[in-house]
C-alpha cells in the first residue's frame, strides 16, 4: 500500500469519526428535550422561573402536581379576592396604596392614590368591600385608615388620632376601636369618620387587640406571647365573656358565623403550642374542643367560604417552643405546607409545598383560589384549589 492510499484511509476514518460525534451530540440533545449543554432552552417560557426571579407580566407560575401557584405581586402586606372571584385587591407595604390585578395575571390597576406610608397591618371586611390599614406616623405611633372599594376606585378615611386599636366590621361599614384612658381603655364602634359612635364597654387594660368577624360582637384580647399569659373575651351587651382560657402563645381566628373559633395556646411557658377548634354551640365537653392534627398558628389559617368544616393552613415543617414572639418580629421563618383540613371528617390533604412562610391567607368567594403572603419576602401568591 503506497503512502498516498494510506493518507486517503486516514482522512476517511477522521471524517467518519467526526460524523459519528456530530450524530451522537444530536441524539443526546433530542433525548434531553432540546436542552443545550451549558446554554438555555430556545423559546423558553419565562413563567417557569422559580420564586424570587423577576416577574413577567403574567406572573410566576409553579406547578405542584395538579395545583398551580402564581406570584401576583411583591412588597405586599395583604390581599383579598374581590367579590367576583376573578381579581385580587392588595395593599403595598411601603406606600399603603391599593392595587387590583386578575388572579390569572395581567396588569395591576391602582385603586387609590392616597399614600399610607409605613403601612404594616390590614384588617379586611369579610366580603372584601373594605379594609382597615394600620400605618406608622413620623413619631412611630400607629395611625388607622378605612378604605372602602367600588368597582374601579376606593375611598380612604382616616380614623380619629385618639384611636389606639381598631378593627373593621364584617360588612365593612363601621369600625370598632379602642381609646386609651387613665384607667385602661374604652371600646366603641362608629362610622369610619368617627360619627355615630356607640360606646360598648371599658376595659382595665390598655394594650389590647380587636377583631370583628361576627356581626353581633367584636372580640377583645391581649397580644399573644410565649412568655406572658393572654386571654380573649367576647364583648356583647356591654360585658365580657371569656372565650378562651388564659394561655401562652394565644392567637385566635373566628369563623364569621360565630360558632367556631380556631385558637392556639400553650398551658405553661415551657409547653409547645396546640391548635384547638372550639365549637361554641356544642352541648357536650367532648364535642366542644377538637385538637387539630397538626401544629400551626391561626395567623397562618383561613376558613373556606362555602364549607364551614374546611380550614386551610400553612403548616410549618417544625415548630419549636417559645418561637412565637421571634416569628412575629420577623426574626424566625418557617417552611410551610398549605394544608386542607376537614374537621368534620378528619381528612387532611396537602395542597401545596414550597419555600414560603404563609400568612394573610384568604379564599375566593367561590373557593376556587387561595391567596397568601410569603412572610419571607412579602410576596403575594395565589393558589388554584
Amino acid at each position: 500500500m503506497d503512502s498516498s492510499r494510506k493518507k486517503l484511509y486516514v482522512v476517511i476514518a477522521f471524517v467518519l469519526l467526526l460524523i459519528g460525534i456530530i450524530a451522537l451530540v444530536w441524539y443526546l440533545n433530542q433525548r434531553s428535550g432540546g436542552e443545550l449543554i451549558g446554554g438555555e432552552l430556545p423559546n423558553s417560557d419565562p413563567r417557569q422561573e422559580t420564586p424570587g426571579t423577576d416577574l413577567t407580566p403574567e406572573g410566576t407560575i409553579i406547578t405542584e402536581g395538579e395545583e398551580a401557584s402564581r406570584e401576583i405581586a411583591k412588597n405586599v402586606i395583604s390581599g383579598m379576592c374581590a367579590p367576583n372571584s376573578k381579581t385580587v385587591r392588595y395593599i403595598e407595604r411601603a406606600s399603603g396604596l391599593v392595587y387590583e390585578r386578575p388572579l390569572t395575571g395581567g396588569v395591576a390597576i391602582a385603586l387609590s392614590d392616597t399614600r399610607l406610608d409605613n403601612a404594616y397591618v390590614v384588617d379586611w371586611a369579610n366580603n372584601g368591600s373594605a379594609a382597615l390599614v394600620t400605618f406608622s406616623t413620623q413619631n412611630n405611633t400607629p395611625d388607622f385608615a378605612h378604605i372602602s372599594f367600588t368597582s374601579s376606585s376606593s375611598q380612604v378615611t382616616r380614623l380619629p388620632e385618639t384611636t389606639a386599636f381598631a378593627a373593621v366590621s364584617p360588612d365593612g361599614l363601621r369600625v370598632a376601636f379602642a381609646k386609651q384612658t387613665d384607667d385602661g381603655s374604652v371600646i366603641a364602634t362608629a362610622l369610619p369618620n368617627g360619627t355615630k359612635p356607640t360606646t360598648l364597654a371599658s376595659h382595665p387594660q390598655s394594650q389590647l387587640l380587636l377583631s370583628w368577624d361576627v356581626v353581633a360582637r367584636p372580640i377583645v384580647r391581649n397580644p399573644g406571647s410565649a412568655f406572658v399569659e393572654s386571654l380573649a373575651w367576647v364583648l356583647s351587651g356591654g360585658s365580657y365573656t371569656p372565650l378562651t382560657p388564659a394561655s401562652y402563645q394565644l392567637s385566635i381566628l373566628e369563623h364569621s358565623s360565630g360558632r367556631y373559633v380556631l385558637y392556639s395556646a400553650a398551658e405553661t411557658i415551657s409547653d409547645m403550642p396546640t391548635l384547638y377548634l372550639l365549637d361554641t354551640k356544642a352541648t357536650s365537653t367532648k364535642d366542644r374542643i377538637t385538637i387539630a392534627p397538626f401544629t400551626t398558628y391561626p395567623e397562618k389559617c383561613v376558613w373556606a367560604r362555602t364549607d364551614t368544616s374546611i380550614i386551610y393552613c400553612g403548616v410549618p415543617s417544625s415548630i419549636t417552643k417559645q418561637i412565637y414572639d421571634a416569628w412575629l418580629r420577623g426574626e424566625h421563618h418557617f417552611e410551610d405546607r398549605i394544608t386542607r383540613w376537614n374537621f368534620r371528617t378528619g381528612e387532611v390533604r396537602i395542597v401545596s409545598e414550597g419555600n414560603y412562610d404563609a400568612i394573610e391567607l384568604a379564599v375566593a368567594p367561590d373557593d376556587s383560589a387561595l391567596l397568601f403572603v410569603n412572610k419571607n419576602d412579602s410576596s403575594l401568591w395565589s393558589l388554584v384549589l
